[in-house]
């Protein structure tokens, strides 16, 4: 006979197997949502410079057509902030630390890795809690089995929205209430305020059960007249508050602002019954037709009567979770399966069907009905796994809610609430017979083997562990290495795609900065996977973001790589128009169609030199040159008499003792953006260079100083200061002793 702890055991390591496993082949690399790219863009801007923004992806979000559906908000710096709470970017920085540490995995599909790993935790606790509740171990294990595969939490594990992870600290904080008993434990209450304090974090709205649990406590306060229990479950739960407050306060100057503007549509609107219908009943949300196996809550509720307070606690809950979103304008939780806000209540349902399976394992009829309905549910899961949520929701979008946005807007149940033939699951199914391109990353371009026998070799292990007669300790040991080489494997064939591969070659392109402006609607989000400690920020100029943004910029950069669609000396083009007027051009690059642009914003040589060299009628009033740590930095003013008739171009060599030209610039003034034949009768025109050389003195060096004439290529006639002609038709500047 296998004792207790075995049997536990083998049934967390076969869960944990069995639930990956599924989890791979239903896994995509990236995120397909607003809000997940959202959270991975401020993740990574924590972990690479210790920024709150989502200034990676400004420009994919300005191109949401829909103003509230916007994730991102212009903050007191004038960068651009997420809407969205810091818990669930906070809790991605490990997956961003991976990304950069190890080569072989990139940021997008390491961090789609998380709600796998936040999802197969959800069931594990689900498994220790129905045991706790004194039901047999194959009872606790169908229900963890059920909430990872027969509910949309399933669907749920290929995405990067934070309700998973809601769900999961709303769980442990209930079941820390439940093992506490009343009893005023301040470790269990000091773990379940910080578990309902991060949930905040993931979403303000939480707040109320917060409370809600705060009273609960206050009560068991009173009752054993103590304030332990209340400081416990009140300091955690305060200090994740305050960081949530001083988070606010930093990104939008008052700890109650987080970015939603309430006053423009993004409010609780929407008609509270109508949104209730929505969440429960409509064939277009409502979570028993995404769920039909949790149709058994009913009866599963009356039979743990003996749990009665328990059961009214988990169903007041999962009703709250329904009210809380019920009147908010996006009730339904935009482009995703199902009703997205109430992914949280999920696990608090199932635990209502426990007592269903436990009688099921007796009753013939209670168990097909059971079977029937939980084979039903994951086939609905699939159907959601296998595809996008987008393709259906943008056909709603033109089909439905764009001729009845008015209707829908002041409160009236739009047609989509109502009639079965628009319901996304039958959507799901009519891009089947269409044969729309599959979701799960292993399928999306022909098969890929390896990935799928990743996916299997993690169940067959699984099942092995639960089989073979070894140590507990062994089995976990095995089980978690098993885990990583799994999602280290699957990651790694992520990172050579041809998306990934781009973005690496842009990054080894882009070096050094502290800032890439990118200008371009080429890469997307998927310039999240530049490793890169730069700061990175995307526009497509002109935006309504773009001056805001670009004075951020300013404001933070020193090296700053512009990338940008423009040709050069394009008039259009006035941020690299005021760079080349206020900062050392540094070196140019073509990449991906783009050009890349190098400046460097330090501040101009001190130890101006007066020249007065003239170049056909073009002076050089004066010079400036320093030596620095990442190379030799020039200012060079320029000044005509009379208006030259032509654009001519300067050429400025850097010459090292031994006479070769060890770096050179050619170019129009400014970079184009004042050529010489636009200048005014003795105006000053000033060029900054710096040519990244490592050089640790300049004895012997020097700079060869010339003008073109572009017309016929010639070098423009070069007298010294006192009238001498220079045959060589440039001069040249010794830079050291």
């Amino acid at each position: 006979m296998l004792d207790s702890i075995s049997i536990r055991t083998r049934h967390c390591v076969l869960l944990v197997c069995v639930l990956l496993g599924a989890y791979l082949l239903i896994y995509a690399n990236t995120p397909d949502s607003a809000d997940g790219a959202a959270r991975l863009a401020v993740a990574a801007a924590q972990f690479h410079y210790g920024g709150a923004d989502m200034n990676a992806i400004a420009y994919a979000d300005a191109f949401i057509p829909l103003q509230q559906a916007r994730m991102g908000s212009m903050g007191s710096e004038g960068a651009l902030y997420s809407k969205k709470g810091p818990t669930g970017s906070l809790v991605l920085l490990p997956f961003v630390a991976a990304a950069d540490w190890l080569p072989w995995l990139s940021l997008r599909a390491t961090a789609m890795f998380f709600n796998i790993l936040v999802t197969i935790a959800t069931a594990l606790a689900l498994y220790i809690f129905v045991e706790w509740l004194g039901y047999r171990a194959r009872t606790a294990f169908a229900a963890a089995l059920i909430y990872g595969l027969m509910t949309f939490a399933f669907v749920y594990a290929k995405t990067l929205y934070v309700e998973p992870l809601a769900g999961l600290l709303l769980l442990l904080a209930l079941m820390l209430m439940y093992r506490d008993q009343g009893r005023g434990s301040t470790g269990k209450l000091a773990a379940a305020g910080l578990m309902l304090g991060l949930m905040v974090g993931t979403n303000m709205i939480y707040a109320v059960l917060l409370g809600i649990f705060g009273l609960y406590v206050l009560s068991v306060a009173i009752r054993r007249r103590s304030l332990m229990p209340a400081l416990a479950f009140g300091i955690p739960a305060a200090l994740c508050l305050a960081v949530i407050l001083g988070f606010n306060w930093a990104r939008f100057g008052s700890p109650l602002s987080t970015g939603y503007e309430l006053g423009a549509g993004e409010d609780f609107s929407h008609p509270f019954i109508e949104g209730m219908y929505g969440l429960l009943i409509s064939p277009y949300r409502g979570i028993f037709w995404y769920n039909p196996v949790l149709l058994l809550v009913i009866p599963g509720a009356w039979w743990m009567r003996k749990h009665g307070r328990l059961v009214a606690a988990l169903l007041g809950l999962a009703l709250l979770q329904c009210a809380l979103f019920a009147s908010w304008w996006s009730w339904g939780g935009g482009a995703a399966w199902g009703p997205r806000f109430l992914i949280p209540a999920i696990p608090l349902l199932v635990i209502c069907l426990a007592e269903v399976i436990e009688r099921a394992w007796s009753s013939r009829w209670l168990f097909v009905g059971l079977g029937v309905l939980a084979v039903f549910s994951f086939g609905i899961q699939i159907l959601g796994a296998l595809y996008s949520a987008l393709p259906f929701t943008s056909y709603l979008n033109a089909v439905v809610w764009h001729s009845n946005l008015q209707q829908i807007a002041v409160g009236d149940v739009g047609i989509v609430l109502t009639h079965l033939e628009l319901s996304p699951i039958l959507g799901q199914l009519a891009l089947v017979s269409a044969g729309w391109p599959l979701d799960p990353a292993w399928l999306a371009n022909g098969v890929d083997v390896v990935h799928l026998v990743i996916a299997l070799g993690v169940v067959v292990l699984g099942f092995a562990l639960a089989a073979l007669r070894i140590p507990n300790r062994v089995r976990i040991v095995v089980c978690a290495i098993g885990v990583v080489l799994a999602l280290n494997g699957v990651g790694a064939l992520q990172a050579v795609k041809p998306d990934v591969q781009q973005i690496e070659a842009l990054g080894q392109t882009l070096q050094p900065a502290d800032t890439i402006y990118a200008m371009t609607t080429k890469f997307g989000n998927s310039i999240l996977d530049l490793k890169s400690r730069a700061r990175v920020i995307t526009v497509n100029a002109p935006t309504e973001r773009a001056d805001s943004l670009w004075d951020y910029t300013l404001a933070h950069s020193q090296r700053l790589w512009l990338l940008t669609w423009f040709p050069p000396a394009d008039p259009q083009n006035w941020q690299e128009r005021e760079l080349w007027q206020s900062a050392a051009f540094v070196t140019e690059r073509e990449v991906e169609g783009h050009r890349a642009v190098a400046f460097d914003r330090s501040a101009d040589p001190a130890d101006k030199q007066v020249a007065g060299d003239q170049f056909g009628a073009i002076r050089l009033l004066d010079y400036a040159i320093a030596l620095e740590a990442d190379g030799v930095r020039l200012t060079v003013d320029w000044s005509a008499a009379t208006v030259p008739t032509e654009a001519d171009s300067w050429f400025i060599h850097l010459v090292n003792p031994n006479g070769e030209i060890t770096a050179q610039q050619d170019r129009q003034p400014q970079g184009g953006y004042a050529p010489t034949n636009t200048w005014s009768p003795g105006e000053a025109v000033t060029d900054r260079l710096l040519f990244p050389v490592q050089v640790s003195d300049l004895t012997g060096w020097k700079l060869r100083v010339g003008w073109i004439n572009p017309a016929n290529g010639d070098r423009l006639a070069v007298t010294s200061p006192d009238g001498t002609a220079m045959s060589e038709g440039y001069i040249e500047i010794p830079l050291g002793k």
